[in-house]
């Protein structure tokens, strides 16, 4: 519901993939991951990907505990979209 939250984080056959819109890069203050099984390869991630600045890594649910922050990205987000605590998530 729109009252809890603001968008899905989306799990397929046990490892995390994308939100509805956008995919998604999880930071634990000195480097930026990414899930390695999205259901869509976007040109932002891609990007990031090739020049280094994100890096891809199986997730699980579990695994969110190992970062701190994460941010969403597409083609109109870019890498600047703001920070959001982890703690947001909701299972």
């Amino acid at each position: 519901s729109k009252d809890v939250a603001d968008d899905i984080l989306i799990v397929k056959n046990g490892f995390l993939s994308d939100i509805s819109f956008a995919n998604i890069v999880f930071t634990d203050g000195t480097r930026w991951v990414t899930p390695d099984t999205p259901l869509l390869r976007g040109t932002m991630r891609e990007s990031l990907l090739q020049s280094g600045i994100i890096e891809e890594q199986r997730m699980t649910t579990e695994s969110i505990a190992l970062f701190t922050h994460f941010r969403i990205i597409n083609a109109m987000l870019g890498f600047n979209a703001p920070l959001i605590p982890v703690k947001n998530i909701i299972f």
